[in-house]
C-alpha cells in the first residue's frame, strides 16, 4: 500500500509539472472567457 500511495504522489507531482504549464499557456494564449462553454 505504501509503493502504491508512493507512486500515486510521484504520478500527481509530474501531473502538475506538465499539467499546469499546459493550462498555463494555454490560459494566457486562449483567454477561459473567450473559450465555447
Amino acid at each position: 500500500m505504501q509503493r502504491h500511495e508512493r507512486e500515486s504522489i510521484g504520478m500527481t507531482s509530474i501531473m502538475n509539472f506538465v499539467i499546469f504549464p499546459i493550462f498555463g499557456l494555454s490560459g494566457a494564449l486562449f483567454p477561459i472567457n473567450s473559450l465555447p462553454a
